[in-house]
């Protein structure tokens, strides 16, 4: 059986990292993101992407 997701672990040495994009996420997005949000946003942001919440006007 295959499935679209894959799980997300966070390492206990970056996890503060990690809730700190979630916070910036959060006030960008106006709501608690979930953790494929943040990661989604951390990727568009790097890569020079649409940043900022923009990717989800796209269907993605």
């Amino acid at each position: 059986m295959s499935t679209d997701y894959t799980s997300l672990g966070i390492r206990k040495e970056t996890k503060p990292y990690f809730e700190q994009a979630k916070e910036a996420v959060a006030t960008e997005l106006g709501e608690e993101p979930t953790a494929d949000q943040v990661v989604r946003e951390l990727v568009e942001a790097y890569c020079g992407g649409d940043a900022c919440g923009r990717w989800l006007d796209d269907g993605a």
